[in-house]
C-alpha cells in the first residue's frame, strides 16, 4: 500500500497582477496540470526546467500559426501581416531555445 502524502496545513498568499496569473494559466494548461496550487507546488519543488516551458511556448506559437494560415485568404493583406508577424516571433523564439 502506499503511504498517504502528508497533510498540507500551511497556506501561502502571493499577490500576483492579472498578466501574471494569466502567464501561470497559460503554462499550466500547456504542461497539463489540473490546477494552480499543484503547478506552482511542482514549479517550485521538481524544478521543472526553463526548456520545458520554452518548449511549450514554441508549441503554442505554432499552434497560433496553423490558426493563422487557415484563416489566411487570397486577399488579406491583414492576415498577411500578422502570419508574418507570428513567423518572426516563432523563428526568434526558435533560436532563442536552440543556443539555450
Amino acid at each position: 500500500m502506499t503511504p498517504k502524502p502528508a497533510r498540507r496545513e500551511t497556506v501561502v498568499k502571493v499577490r500576483l497582477s492579472q498578466q501574471e496569473i494569466e502567464r501561470i494559466d497559460i503554462d499550466r494548461k500547456a504542461a497539463g496540470t489540473p490546477t494552480r496550487g499543484r503547478f506552482l507546488r511542482e514549479r517550485a519543488l521538481d524544478g521543472t526546467s526553463e526548456s520545458r516551458t520554452r518548449a511549450h511556448d514554441i508549441a503554442d506559437r505554432l499552434g497560433r500559426l496553423g490558426i493563422a494560415v487557415n484563416q489566411l485568404g487570397p486577399k488579406s493583406s491583414a492576415g498577411a501581416h500578422a502570419l508574418a508577424k507570428e513567423v518572426r516571433e516563432l523563428t526568434a523564439a526558435i533560436r532563442q531555445w536552440s543556443e539555450g
